[in-house]
């Protein structure tokens, strides 16, 4: 199990340096094989393509009830969905509208030693609009967050507070 992964490792009791040093780099690409393993056996395989990474998965006790790569997390008043964002654009909206976030933070740099890291999911700039198979979104208010709008944020249906502070109008449009 994974508790096994977090366990102590016993002192070897080796002669030297060298050889401590020759055992922790051994013992410790042994472990890491081990973690990236069983991550990789315990998976559920159905997610796969919606996965940026195998080896970050959610709690299942903490997790939407639907699938999103993350978990629900309350601390004092506050509460939080942490999430690893899917790799589609659609993917990701159809989620996030299904939490109805107040907020959404983003703390990953777009790039990230010169590749890319996070995909935008929402337009970045005043009155700039984008197109989605079945979402609009409009960012029509540059945001400035503060204190008290972190205790008290503005909720309503058809709008949440999204990536890089901006503040955007979503409506679902349905297909012809």
């Amino acid at each position: 199990t994974m508790q096994n992964l977090i366990k102590p490792v016993d002192d070897p009791k080796l002669n030297s340096v060298e050889e401590y040093c020759d055992y922790f780099d051994t013992t410790m690409e042994s472990l890491c094989n081990q973690r990236s393993d069983q991550m990789f056996d315990e998976r559920d395989q159905k997610y796969d393509d919606k996965n940026r990474y195998y080896d970050i998965l959610p709690y299942k006790h903490s997790m939407p009830d639907f699938y999103i790569n993350g978990n629900f997390v309350s601390m004092l008043d506050f509460k939080f969905f942490l999430t690893q964002a899917p790799l589609d654009v659609l993917e990701f909206h159809d989620q996030i509208f299904k939490l109805q976030p107040a907020q959404i933070i983003q703390v990953s740099p777009f790039v990230e030693k010169s590749m890319l890291k996070v995909i935008r999911y929402v337009p970045l700039v005043k009155n700039e609009s984008e197109e989605f198979k079945t979402q609009s979104a409009l960012a029509h208010k540059l945001y400035q967050q503060t204190q008290s709008d972190v205790q008290k944020p503005v909720y309503n249906q058809d709008k949440i507070t999204t990536l890089n502070q901006v503040e955007v109008t979503a409506k679902t449009r349905l297909q012809p």
